[in-house]
């Protein structure tokens, strides 16, 4: 699966420094965007795989037109890649200020409806969208007037760094190396970790690499007393990285427990696997697309999951 990738926002970078001797900063984005004449609008595609973008022609120099036109664009939808909007029809854009460099826009209670990874590209595609204007060096984002508040944590100021995790060439980087992943033991109540060889073309996430690892469980004879702990069938439709923050959807599938393995052991085996790498601090799982607020009977799926030691057997 293609990693989320997102292309740094240069808009005629070497024409811009053809032009002066006196560098080629954001002080002449103004007269760049006057010459080329257009924008580019950024969007998840139509999988939500990734985040591209569309060019569109703006031939104004007002920066409330501009921003008024961009935001217009994000709400049309019909993009080359995709055909649903950035901002879904039932979001409601009440309006927005920009102070200093500060671009605030304000959204009603729908926007809190957009969960999970759909929810991240979403506000990176928004904010790629918006700081091209030569204003604009920061997007934040309200709901009803108030911060946006994701899991009682407030989002604050947004720029390109926000989302650095996003953007990057780890799915090109060829993957040969030995990872600790963590499947059940023989109570099916505890996890054991096993050093595992992982190995991509550069196609895959390491990330990825691993989860696959779990769902296609230990193999060989020398794997003996560790255990499957996830549904084989289960298929992974996308993984993203944002602030040491690994979002994973898995297909339907993902909700049939094996037997004899505990819910608490199917996802810590999952968030304990990738906390071992330093990119990942907490995991949200959703299933196509949703929250789950619960995983068979009671296990919660609806926050950020952190690591849990109390469930990793040292025995033998």
């Amino acid at each position: 699966m293609t990693k989320y990738y997102i292309k740094t926002i240069i808009i005629g970078f070497l024409l811009a420094c053809s032009l002066s001797l006196s560098g080629c900063g954001k002080e002449d984005k103004a007269l760049e965007i006057k010459k080329v004449g257009n924008y580019k609008v950024y969007y998840p595609n139509a999988k939500e795989t990734d985040i591209v973008s569309d060019y569109v022609n703006i031939d104004e120099e007002d920066t409330d037109t501009i921003i008024n036109e961009l935001i217009i664009k994000l709400k049309e939808g019909n993009y080359s890649d995709a055909k649903a909007a950035v901002i879904p029809a039932d979001v409601e854009y009440a309006t927005y200020t920009l102070e200093a460099d500060i671009l605030t826009v304000t959204f009603d209670d729908n926007y809190l409806n957009l969960k999970g990874m759909k929810e991240v590209l979403k506000r990176a595609a928004i904010v790629f969208t918006l700081i091209q204007v030569d204003e604009v060096d920061y997007v934040r984002f309200q709901v009803n007037g108030k911060a946006l508040t994701i899991d009682k944590e407030e989002i604050g100021d947004m720029s390109e760094d926000t989302f650095r995790d996003l953007i990057g060439d780890d799915a090109d980087t060829v993957v040969d190396e030995q990872a600790k992943i963590y499947y059940a033991d023989s109570t099916g109540k505890k996890l054991r970790s096993l050093n595992v060889h992982i190995e991509s073309d550069g196609t895959q996430m390491k990330e990825e690499v691993i989860i696959s690892k779990i769902i296609e469980g230990p193999k060989g004879t020398d794997k003996l007393g560790y255990y499957r702990t996830i549904n084989p069938a289960t298929r992974i439709n996308r993984v993203a990285i944002n602030n040491k923050v690994c979002y994973i959807d898995f297909s339907e599938d993902f909700l049939e427990r094996r037997d004899g393995v505990s819910e608490d052991v199917v996802i810590y085996s999952i968030v304990n696997s990738l906390t071992e790498l330093n990119t990942v601090n907490q995991v949200r799982i959703t299933v196509n697309g949703e929250v789950k607020e619960i995983f068979n009977e009671y296990a919660n799926l609806g926050g950020f999951l952190e690591r849990n030691y109390d469930i990793i057997s040292y025995g033998e």
